[in-house]
């Protein structure tokens, strides 16, 4: 039975919304934390582990009594200005190091890693997506966490469950998505109403219930799992979506995205050969077809 989980990245986007969701149903946490003063009200049997970084961190010590680990602390960022080694040493290594340590430790029962869909494939994909289908990470990000899928699926007296999920909204959302949001909530036109191509999206809330399912199915939810709404939607469609899921959590007017019809070749003539990865990451599709 599970009781204590080692739940690493507790501060991050994800781990903010999973922390108060496994205290509620009773379970004990072990967070380690650069600021252990981070979650200062832990009820009774949880607690804060102070760590200078996921490399040096001592595993072994930190796993005493542990059942099971969520293992979400990464570099989450996307871009040239992460090394692609640092990638390979926080997102693989330092991954592995952990599992391994749980490996041996002869009591964690389960291991729940995040991945990401780019551990699937790139920004975006012309076919609908599966676990079934080879993996074709295109950069440092999504090879670092597919070699961490890879080495943690080996480890021996581990059942583990890496989670591959698409972009994630929610409160406390960044990067695109809180840009998105930025953007339709100043009712400036948006130019997007032509883009077509479809994407999945997920919500946080949804993702949290997935780690959830993870810990208590009652057989091991083994190997990679990609975690996505189960409806596409297009840019335009996202940004509605956005805007009536905040006011549902804020209780706030429900804002409405004044959206533009512009052809896709003459925004594709503006915005590919400056920026291709953003053109990629607005017009590309990426559809997951949940099995």
């Amino acid at each position: 039975m599970i009781k204590r989980i080692l739940l690493t990245g507790a501060s991050g986007f994800v781990g903010r919304a999973l922390v108060p969701a496994l205290l509620v149903r009773g379970y004990h946490l072990r967070l380690p934390l650069r600021d252990a003063t981070a979650f200062p009200d832990l009820p009774a049997g949880s607690e804060t582990v102070s760590i200078t970084d996921l490399e040096t961190a001592d595993w072994p010590a930190m796993l005493g009594g542990v059942d099971a680990v969520i293992h979400l602390a990464a570099i989450a960022h996307i871009g040239p200005s992460v090394p692609a080694d640092a990638y390979d040493r926080i997102n693989h290594q330092a991954s592995v190091a952990l599992g391994r340590a749980a490996s041996h430790s002869g009591h964690v029962q389960r291991f729940i890693f995040m991945s990401s869909i780019r551990a699937q494939t790139g920004a975006s994909s012309h076919v609908p997506l599966h676990v079934g289908l080879p993996p074709r990470p295109t950069d440092a990000y999504g090879q670092s966490k597919l070699a961490a899928e890879q080495d943690l699926a080996h480890l021996p007296n581990l059942a583990v469950t890496s989670l591959r999920p698409v972009v994630i909204y929610g409160e406390g959302a960044k990067g695109n998505v809180a840009t998105l949001l930025k953007l339709a909530r100043t009712g400036l036109p948006l130019p997007i109403g032509g883009l077509k191509a479809k994407r999945s999206y997920l919500s946080l809330d949804r993702l949290v219930e997935t780690v959830i399912a993870a810990l208590e199915s009652e057989a091991p939810m083994l190997g990679p799992q990609i975690v996505a709404d189960p409806e596409a939607m297009t840019l335009a469609e996202f940004l509605n979506h956005l805007l009536e899921h905040e006011a549902e959590r804020t209780g706030a007017p429900n804002l409405k995205p004044r959206i533009w019809t512009v052809p896709e070749w003459l925004l594709r003539m503006l915005i590919k050969p400056v920026r291709a990865d953003i053109w990629d990451k607005l017009a590309g599709g990426q559809v997951v077809h949940l099995i």
